[in-house]
């Protein structure tokens, strides 16, 4: 029987008590019919705006179903996505009210049932014996009706290929980071006998702090003789996606780890040139991942060095035997440029164990292609507790650790010689003092502060922070406590549209460095990003905490074909707190 779209409240009220997204202890806070405006869209709004439906569900009642919300234990909040096998649902744990991501099964009509169930099942039995922070984590899996489910880690982000078609290339040390990250999560897959044989951008996801996580154990190989599961289901298809496949896979060969690092060199290709590494039909781009070697990514990016160029270029080598042999090699051959510095680090001794956790994500946060990566100046640290090592953050302060005792006054660092004039200052004195809780755009608390013109802070979406001016410590400062998604303070530098910026006028080709304050507690870490209006162009840099003390510290940046803006992001757990004070940007010397 069709759904029958509500045409009252009173028939959408309805629908929401039969739904069973709500708990009865919850449906008390639903306003009454004469409380609610007077159509059943505008009441649905309403219970959006005021936190008792997520958009998805009041979209889903307005047409008329109510059914399939409750899952078990979960309540579903909103879809996620929708592939061939089924579809991926963010929801909440009823007691618990843990958020995870559902995956249940829904196989096309036409396809086979027991196939599909078959591969189902496989992706959860292969999700489940890994345990690793680079990769998905699996918690259970179970039946509602004859509907079989996964229920995964819930990761609050978007995969890469998501991210290339937004943002464009990325810079080839972001793309080390990520593609290092990655490695890290199948070399944990890889020791304990699977392989995944469909390593891609879409199927590697980017959380709010960057750290990267492979999830799709739908191909996935193992090795073991007690699971030949794999090679029953695929005897004589090619399975993976041709923008990314090895050449060994593509021909139905037997293939191990380092199919998927062949996939990775493919993904690292895409990220910094924002295309694959070949074009075509499905057919074609076969033929090329056998007979053809794409452009060296030096040659078509000359900001990429050499050294790195080759490294790729040897994960993708058409041999398996040509290629790094394991994940691991693949980490320590990308770890120089990992270092966010872009240039090779000096020779160490090799160490079989570093792996990058997800802490390098925090180093590395989204820029543009075409213009420099201004990170620190840190280099891996030896693994001496022998576990396995992230690779750290570079120190973000001049002035060396913290130390003890009461803050030192800190005076603004010296104005090197081949520092030009400068161009503006803020200073968070000459904001008056203020108070707020910003939910969204929803101020839940206090009261908004008056800014000079091309200043604002706000949260993205489901961010949640407390902003306010005043001392910090007895510094004048624009400070963030953070709970919870992206909250920002934002300086407009450059607007093509009048009133809505600083008015500056940066020069394009012309290097500028942002000198600053910044204060942290013992949790809460900072990152500051220059970026173009469009997400295309910039620079950035994470700093951890200073431990209660205000530091100094700048990033320098390229002034591209597009106007700038500067953005301050409290990075942290909730609870956690950040400090901005006196701003200063001047122009760099030419010579």
């Amino acid at each position: 029987m069709p759904a029958i779209a509500p045409d009252s409240v009173d028939a959408f009220l309805g629908l929401l008590r039969q739904s069973n997204i709500l708990p009865a202890e919850r449906l008390t806070a639903v306003p009454s019919r004469d409380d609610l405006p007077a159509d059943a869209a505008s009441a649905a709004s309403e219970l959006v705006r005021i936190g008792l439906l997520t958009n998805f569900q009041a979209g889903q009642l307005l047409q008329g179903r109510y059914k399939g919300f409750r899952i078990g234990s979960y309540v579903i909040r909103e879809q996620l996505g929708r592939g061939g096998m089924g579809a991926v649902y963010l929801a909440e744990h009823v007691d618990l009210h843990r958020r995870v991501a559902l995956k249940l099964l829904t196989p096309a009509k036409g396809e086979d049932q027991k196939l599909a169930l078959e591969r189902f099942l496989r992706e959860a039995r292969a999700s489940a014996a890994l345990d690793h922070p680079n990769i998905v984590r699996t918690f259970d899996v179970a039946r509602a009706g004859q509907t079989p489910y996964i229920v995964m880690e819930y990761v609050d982000g978007e995969t890469l290929q998501q991210m290339v078609d937004r943002e464009g290339p990325v810079p080839f040390a972001v793309a080390a980071g990520y593609i290092a990250q990655a490695a890290a999560g199948l070399r944990h897959a890889h020791e304990r006998g699977f392989v995944h044989r469909d390593i891609k951008p879409a199927n590697l996801m980017r959380d709010r702090s960057g750290a990267i996580k492979v999830l799709d154990m739908g191909l996935a190989r193992s090795g073991s003789d007690r699971d030949k599961l794999t090679e029953v289901l695929d005897e004589g298809a090619v399975v993976g996606t041709a923008d990314f496949i090895s050449p060994e896979q593509a021909l139905g060969a037997p293939v191990d780890g380092r199919a998927d690092i062949y996939c990775l060199g493919a993904c690292f290709y895409t990220l910094v040139t924002g295309k694959t590494p070949f074009e075509g039909n499905t057919t074609q781009k076969l033929i090329q991942h056998q007979m053809k070697v794409p452009p060296a990514l030096h040659v078509l990016n000359p900001a990429v060095p050499r050294a790195l160029s080759a490294v790729v270029a040897r994960m993708m080598a058409k041999k398996p035997a040509d290629r790094y042999q394991s994940a691991a090699e693949v980490i320590d051959a990308l770890a120089p440029w990992v270092t966010g510095t872009g240039v090779p680090a000096p020779k160490r001794p090799a160490r079989r164990s570093l792996v990058v956790g997800a802490a390098v994500a925090l180093v590395l946060t989204l820029c543009a292609v075409g213009l420099a990566l201004a990170l620190g100046r840190g280099a891996p640290a030896p693994n001496t507790a022998g576990v396995p090592a992230p690779v750290p953050q570079p120190p973000a302060e001049p002035n060396g650790p913290a130390p003890k005792g009461p803050p030192p006054k800190v005076e603004p660092p010296a104005r090197p010689e081949r520092l030009g004039p400068l161009v503006h200052r803020f200073d968070p004195a000459d904001v008056a003092p203020f108070a707020m809780r910003l939910k969204g755009g929803t101020v839940t608390d206090g009261k908004r502060g008056t800014f000079p013109a091309g200043v604002a802070v706000y949260s993205l979406k489901d961010g949640e922070a407390e902003f306010g001016s005043g001392p910090v410590d007895g510094t004048a400062a624009l400070s963030v406590a953070r709970y919870g998604g992206d909250t920002h303070i934002a300086f407009e530098l450059e607007r093509e549209v009048a009133n809505q910026g600083m008015g500056l006028s940066l020069r394009q080709g012309t290097t500028y460095q942002l000198r600053f304050r910044h204060w942290s507690d013992a949790s809460g870490q900072l990152t500051v990003s220059v970026h173009a209006l469009n997400y295309r162009g910039g620079s950035s840099k994470t700093y951890p905490s200073t431990g209660s003390q205000w530091r100094a510290a700048e990033l320098t940046f390229a002034r591209g074909p597009n106007p700038l803006r500067v953005t301050f992001a409290a990075v942290g757990p909730v609870g956690s707190k950040i400090g901005v004070g006196a701003i200063e940007l001047y122009e760099v010397r030419a010579d």
